[in-house]
């Protein structure tokens, strides 16, 4: 390949060129869909869209008061309990540090899951409205030209 193609495959002109031939391809198929079949398309987007949005909601909110009412303190009050318990028994400095870095590697662990998982949902939600939005468009353009004739 072209070192010159390589360099411009990152570019922000050619990102938008591919995006515009994904968005063209996209439109030519909606278009090309019967008005049953493209109405069905998006009931479903739509009803997707919003279950997404709802259920996206939900676990914001819950998190969101999980963190205020103090419930991620008390967890880490009976990590540190039962740390502190399991350090008494052992008498071991070195197997209790251990035990801590373990425990903070898990709980990093955990965490960068949820956020990738929180980052690949919310593209997952961009994309069905991304698709909504073309759906709604050929409709609209739809209406134009059967109103127009």
């Amino acid at each position: 390949m072209d070192l010159r193609k390589i360099i411009m495959y990152f570019t922000l002109q050619e990102r938008e060129r591919r995006a515009y031939g994904r968005y063209e391809i996209e439109r030519k198929r909606m278009e090309s869909l019967t008005d049953r079949e493209l109405h069905d398309l998006y009931i479903r987007l739509k009803s997707t869209y919003e279950y997404k949005k709802t259920f996206f909601t939900f676990v914001g909110v819950t998190f969101f008061v999980s963190i205020v009412s103090g419930i991620w303190k008390s967890f880490y009050q009976f990590l540190q309990n039962t740390f502190t318990l399991y350090a008494k028994q052992t008498n071991s400095l070195e197997i209790t540090k251990l035990i801590w870095e373990l425990s903070f590697f898990l709980v990093g662990i955990f965490l960068v899951v949820i956020f990738v998982s929180f980052i690949i949902y919310l593209k997952n939600l961009y994309s069905i409205y991304k698709q909504l939005l073309l759906v709604e468009e050929v409709r609209d353009n739809k209406k134009k030209t059967i109103i127009k004739e």
